[in-house]
């Protein structure tokens, strides 16, 4: 044995007290890197010296492993701390002469050194307890083990703080609890890192894939900007960055960034639930915006290969790309991981590897695999689905013919989620009782780490944090039963978000960490959503959820109006989740992309016809209770509907499986047999040019298309009898079609220019006379559609014809309207007004055009007299466009802006008003229901905060009739009632207001939602008639900005008429979003100021004149901008017909005394009493 001097004894037995140390500093701390401890040789000048005497006694490649061997804590330190302190800090970025400078090298290792190299070093880390790279081919690999292990260095720590600061204060800070979370939040942090901040420090977050140093940063802002452990470096460190923040109040939100999904195999994008804001969603250039709501949304994509997508967030203004398709080459696939989310895209024959966590997968391919079970999943292009597991380490070639790809799983544990897994209806996804995780250990872990671990799990609100030992087998796996687990720990049955960590025994830094959305105690979901539980869960919100009833331990449907049924649990103090589904039956949705890039998504009756066409990007949304089959002519596809209950199906996929005989979708429940259409399905055909002229005894309509025309339906009706006429016309016969009144053929002819003439003659011998408005359908390729442009225009054509057989002028059908009495001009009205709905191709319209003359002449008659046909007309004030128009089209008159004096009658008369699904008609019938019941309007008619806008709100209590009304304290009472369950209703696109929600913030959020979707709506057409609207509003907001007029109670004088009790700060949204609000604040404006001068115009005539002749700019004519005002603001008018009837049957005249003010609290404590009296 070699003799030792005392010297290198001494030094020995320094490195063998040193490595103790370090090993224990290790040990003890969450630092998943080595280069957080390199400060130990900054501290301890005799360990370093020792290190450096050690390797000069061998400075070899070989040498260093011997060191490696027997003190790994000490020099795998070492190495880091070298490339920490250099790389980067000179300009270079080359790993290797660092690592020359850590082993006292004269020269760089060579190829075969930093192989050795690595293997000592990964070594080295595995029995320490840390978490090597796991990536173990592939280009840099060796290089990524050591930058790994750097981290971000200690000096950067603060910078990289204040990053996370900023960056936090615009898209907000993820959940701890939730590690796909951190993980998208730090990739997205790291886009937004450039110089001068540090690469090396950049490339370290980069390889933090656990998120540590964000999980770091929220513990320090959690805790109050203070460093929970004084001796944490990196806690210390951010602290610095943080003692400046007030973190308890920064306003900081919880982040939830939207990300790709494959649902079902439908490809989309998830837009997690929240209470406001907007999303857009740009595919390969083509925007869709959508609004935030309090459900998770699953938006279908909805193009075949889309190959890139951005997403934007306009609330927080991040935004991120995200690459799909790099083109239409069948040599292609995309990744996704278990829980659908987008894990990588690959080709045949790339030169690399691509490299995946562990873990299930399912992948969408341009081709079939050979050898593989697949699932075709589009027909043209040809897209198939399959699965694939991947274990830890393990490798898997795809191959298709002699092309191959590899796919290469990282060598790390993982944490394999098994159980019975349920979607909501928008994919969200989580686990029942029966659930077990498997803990799969790498094989080369094997060997030096050991198989004793400790498996944490922790859910937020059930119980305390459970720890559980756990020894894996040979084969490095081990199979825990949570439900199991969670019972003997005596968790509490509830819903949370369960987060699995797994731990060395006596460590605190997590190899691996993994969470799922777990029900404790749920132990089965029936077919028709009931949900059996072993006990309720504790933090189940039953005030907030919708349509749901607790029957001892079972959850089930309630007998709500609703069509979804709603699960609100309580996660934490500001974190709650929604489970959404459809109440048991069979529903369909609609969702399309407007003109203007706005998203709409519409309840569509069972039966009804949708039209489709192949390049449509609608999607048609199926919602089940029952596992079924959806079927369309020779095509059908099952359908789980239990276990994932919407199915997405492309307009353009049904489109082309139409044909001349089958055109209706179904849907075949499978537990009845009974088959249920769905929709009837027909296609548009595209019209370029339409003419209609009388000659020779005929009225010869001239059609110009694309395609031979094979059938024409046409209906006509006349509008003074009511008279209708159907008839269907072959094309090219040679006999006649003949009717009651007519005679008529069709010949479908080549066109000179290309295309087709479709010719409809019309023998008029017998054709009554009045005034005929002409519709057409057509039936192409055996497929029955409507005639419509691009636009989606409808083509009609008017034909007035007289008793002599001859085209009747204008001027004498308009002089027949006046000879009408009363009775009959109403009724002409209403069919004209029907006529109108539509909206016309401006070649149909050259011949309509005597339909707007005919409208406003019989809406004229009654002027003054509006009373008297108040039933007929208010029915006419609240139409809308047909449901299949284009969503841009508005009329362009209506009968509210030509006689607005229609909401300035004595309330009693709206009694007459119908009760129809109209928040106009609804507003009307509750002010003629305050008539006869106030004050007794609370809560019954008119929501209980509304009372906190009243001066004597205390007596009220009492019993005393409400006085003297304050705008700003009916504000702030709004604002102050939570409205979270109110947001579930906003997003039902059916829902109206009704009795008892009446100036509520439900009615308030929906009169604000509903006003800015139909502007948004709108925005793809209408320009002339907007930008009238945006000047007139401008104008009223300069000349009337304040409530006055004699008549005005005093509490409301020179205050502004509009209010929104939640604004946005102009700081967190962008130029165009603030520009929008301005745009809706004015329009919100004029109509309240509008709604007052009618309510005050009821007890002082001439109010409503006045206030005409005010805001009547000379450049801008009234009934046009105040037609599109009324149709956009239908519901934000009405809200204030209301409020402004309250308030001024309260005064009962000018208010004379100045109120008092009643504090906020207390208007906010009376509102909340009545409302759990409600409850």
């Amino acid at each position: 044995m070699a003799q030792i001097n005392p010297a290198q004894l001494k030094r020995r037995l320094l490195l063998d007290q040193s490595e103790k140390v370090m090993k224990r500093r290790i040990e003890c701390s969450d630092a998943p890197f080595l280069g957080l401890f390199g400060q130990e040789f900054d501290r301890y000048r005799d360990m370093r010296q020792a290190v450096v005497e050690e390797i000069r006694a061998n400075p070899t490649s070989q040498g260093y492993l011997h060191h490696l061997e027997q003190r790994p804590a000490l020099f795998s330190v070492w190495m880091v701390w070298h490339v920490m302190k250099g790389m980067g800090q000179d300009g270079r970025f080359s790993l290797y002469p660092y690592l020359q400078a850590a082993l006292g090298m004269t020269r760089e290792p060579g190829q075969s050194e930093r192989e050795s190299l690595w293997k000592s070093f990964r070594h080295a880390i595995v029995k320490l307890g840390l978490d090597p790279s796991p990536v173990t081919t592939g280009a840099g690999f060796m290089v990524n083990e050591y930058l790994r292990q750097v981290g971000v260095p200690l000096a950067w720590a603060d910078d990289l703080a204040r990053k996370m600061l900023a960056f936090a204060r615009s898209a907000g800070l993820p959940d701890d609890d939730d590690p796909e979370g951190i993980a998208s939040w730090q990739l997205a942090l790291d886009a937004k890192l450039a110089a001068p901040f540090s690469q090396t420090a950049r490339k370290g977050l980069a390889l933090d894939t656990l998120g540590y140093y964000t999980r770091v940063f929220l513990r320090v802002r959690n805790a109050g900007g203070q460093a929970i452990d004084p001796t944490h470096a990196l806690e210390k460190a951010m602290e610095a960055a943080l003692v400046a923040t007030v973190t308890g109040n920064d306003g900081i939100r919880r982040a939830a960034p939207p990300y790709v999904l494959l649902h079902d195999g439908i490809l989309g994008v998830f837009l997690p639930g929240r209470e406001e804001g907007e999303w857009s969603v740009t595919i390969d250039g083509g925007t869709r915006n959508y609004r935030a709501s309090a459900d998770d949304r699953f938006a279908p994509i909805g193009i075949a290969l889309p190959r890139e997508i951005e997403i934007r967030d306009h609330l927080s203004r991040q935004s991120s790309k995200i690459r799909l398709w790099e083109d239409q080459r069948s040599n292609r696939l995309l990744v996704f991981a278990a829980n659908g989310r987008l894990k990588g895209q690959a080709q045949l024959e790339q030169t690399e590897a691509l490299t995946l966590p562990p873990g299930d997968y399912t992948i969408l391919s341009r081709f079939a695999p050979n050898g593989q079970e697949v699932e075709e999943v589009r027909e043209q292009p040809r897209i198939f689905m399959f699965s694939l597991f991947l274990h830890p380490g393990s490798k898997h070639v795809l191959a298709n013919g002699p092309a191959q790809l590899s796919l290469q799983a990282e060598s790390q544990v993982f944490l394999n989620w098994q159980g019975d897994g349920r979607n909501t209806r928008d994919g969200t996804e989580f686990f029942p009782d029966d659930l077990s995780l498997t803990v799969e250990i790498p094989p080369d872990w094997l060997a030096f780490g050991g198989r004793d671990y400790v498996l944490s799990l922790t859910a937020a609100g059930l119980g305390a944090r459970l720890e559980i030992s756990i020894t894996v087998n040979e084969a490095g796996t081990v199979l825990v039963d949570i439900g199991a687990e969670a019972r003997r720990a005596g968790w509490a049955k509830g819903f949370a978000r369960l987060l699995a960590e797994l731990r060395r025994p006596n460590e605190v830094r997590a190899l691996q960490r993994s969470a799922v959305l777990y029900w404790h105690g749920l132990l089965s979901v029936s077919d028709g959503l009931r949900f059996k539980c072993e006990a309720p869960p504790v933090n189940f919100e039953p005030m907030i959820s919708e349509n749901v009833v607790l029957s001892g331990a079972i959850l089930k449907p309630g007998n709500g109006t609703g069509r979804m049924l709603r699960l609100v649990f309580r996660l934490g103090d500001q974190r709650r989740q929604v489970l959404t589904w459809a109440i048991p039956g069979v529903f369909v949705e609609v969702e399309s992309i407007l003109d203007g890039g706005q998203s709409q998504r519409i309840s569509r009756p069972l039966g009804s016809t949708e039209v489709v066409s192949t390049i449509s990007a609608k999607q048609i949304l199926v919602t089940a209770s029952d596992a079924g089959e959806l079927r369309l002519g020779d095509w059908s596809q099952p359908v789980d509907f239990a276990r994932r209950p919407l199915k997405a199906l492309s307009a353009a996929f049904l489109a082309e499986h139409i044909t001349s005989t089958a055109n209706t979708l179904s849907y075949l429940n499978c537990r009845s047999g009974a088959e249920i259409p769905l929709l009837n399905l027909v296609q548009p055909h595209s019209v370029s040019g339409i003419g209609g002229e009388v000659k020779d005894g005929q009225f010869e309509v001239r059609l110009v298309m694309s395609e031979p025309l094979e059938e024409l339906a046409i209906t006509a009706q006349e509008l003074l009898s009511g008279d209708r006429v159907a008839m269907r016309l072959l094309a090219n016969r040679t006999e006649w079609t003949g009717q009651t009144f007519a005679r008529a053929r069709l010949m479908v002819l080549n066109d000179e220019q290309g295309g087709y003439q479709a010719h409809a003659c019309f023998n008029l011998d017998r054709w009554p006379s009045g005034a005929w408005v002409f519709r057409f359908d057509g039936r192409l390729r055996g497929i029955w559609g409507h005639l419509e442009n691009a636009r989606r225009d409808v083509f009609g054509i008017g034909l007035a014809w007289d008793e002599r057989r001859q085209a009747q002028r204008s001027e004498n059908f308009l002089a027949k309207l006046d000879a009408l009495d009363d009775e009959q001009a109403l009724v002409v009205l209403q069919r004209v007004q029907e006529a109108l709905l539509p909206c016309y191709a401006l070649e149909s319209w050259n011949s309509l055009k005597w339909l707007g003359d005919a409208w406003s002449r019989l809406v004229m008659r009654w002027k003054r007299r509006e009373g008297e046909a108040l039933t007929a007309l208010t029915d006419m004030a609240a139409l809308q466009p047909p449901d299949n128009s284009a969503a841009s089209w508005q009329l362009q008159m209506t009968v509210g802006a030509v006689l607005p004096r229609l909401f300035a009658l004595p309330a009693r008369e709206y009694r007459r008003v119908n009760e129809r699904p109209s928040s106009m008609l609804r507003a009307l019938k509750a002010i003629a229901t305050m008539a006869t019941s106030y004050p007794s309007v609370f809560p019954d008619l008119i929501h209980p905060v509304a009372a906190t806008g009243f001066s004597n709100v205390l007596a009220m209590m009492g019993g005393a009739n409400p006085k003297e009304f304050v705008l700003e304290q009916y504000t702030q009472g709004l604002g102050q009632v939570d409205s979270y369950k109110y947001l579930f209703q906003l997003d039902d696109d059916g829902f109206l207001p009704g009795p008892g929600d009446y100036l509520g913030p439900l009615h308030l959020r929906h009169a604000l939602r509903s006003l800015e979707s139909r502007y948004k709506a709108g925005l793809s057409g209408n320009e002339l008639r907007r930008g009238q609207a945006i000047g007139l509003c401008q104008h009223a907001c300069r000349r009337l900005p304040r409530i006055e007029g004699t008549g005005t109670p005093s509490t409301l004088l020179g205050k502004s008429p509009f209010m929104n009790p939640w604004p946005t700060t102009a700081d967190a949204v962008d130029e165009e979003v603030t520009l929008t609000r301005q745009h809706l604040e004015g329009m919100g404006h004029l109509l309240a100021s509008l709604a007052w001068a009618c309510r005050l115009d009821a007890r002082r005539p001439g109010t409503l004149e006045t206030w005409l002749g005010r805001v009547n700019h000379m450049a801008i004519p009234l009934q046009g901008p105040l037609s599109y005002l009324l149709q956009v603001g239908e519901a934000a008018f009405s809200f204030y017909l209301v409020l402004w009837e309250l308030v001024l049957m309260a005064d009962g005249g000018p208010a004379s005394v100045t109120t008092t003010a009643i504090s906020a609290n207390q208007a906010t404590q009376f509102g909340r009493r009545r409302l759990r009296a409600i409850r």
